[in-house]
C-alpha cells in the first residue's frame, strides 16, 4: 500500500527477527515521527506469537529494548530447537532407509530368482 502507516500496522514477522526488524526500520522511517509507544506497539504486534508473549514479559520501555530482546530470544529458541531439528534428521533418515532396505530386499530376492528362471528358459 502506499500508505506507510497502513503498511506499519500489518507488517508481521514472516523470517527471522533481524529481517522483520529491518523491515520495521525502513517502514517507520517512511512513516516520519511517531511517539515511541506507538512504535513499540506496531513492533510487538509484528512478531510472531510465541517471540512476542515472551518480549511482553520483558516489558520492554523502548522499540530498540523490544528488538534486543526479541533477537535474545530468538537465539535462545534456536538453541533448544537444535537437539529437535537433530532428532527430526535421523528419524527422516530411518523412514527412508527401512524403505530403501525394503526395497534393496526386494530387488536383490527377485535378482536371485532371475538367474534360475533365465537358465531355465535357456
Amino acid at each position: 500500500s502506499d500508505n506507510p502507516f497502513e503498511e506499519m500496522k500489518d507488517l508481521q514477522q514472516t523470517g527471522t527477527v533481524d529481517e522483520y526488524i529491518t523491515t520495521s526500520e525502513y517502514v517507520s522511517s517512511q512513516v516520519g515521527r511517531l511517539p515511541e509507544e506507538q512504535y513499540l506497539g506496531y513492533f510487538m504486534g509484528g512478531l510472531k506469537t510465541d517471540i512476542r508473549l515472551r518480549v511482553r514479559t520483558m516489558n520492554p520501555r523502548s522499540r530498540v529494548q523490544a528488538m534486543k530482546i526479541a533477537r535474545d530470544i530468538e537465539t535462545e529458541m534456536r538453541g533448544s530447537l537444535l537437539p529437535r531439528v537433530s532428532a527430526g534428521g535421523p528419524r527422516n533418515w530411518k523412514g527412508s532407509g527401512s524403505g530403501g532396505y525394503g526395497l534393496s530386499w526386494k530387488t536383490g530376492s527377485g535378482s536371485q530368482h532371475n538367474p534360475g528362471s533365465t537358465r531355465v528358459g535357456n
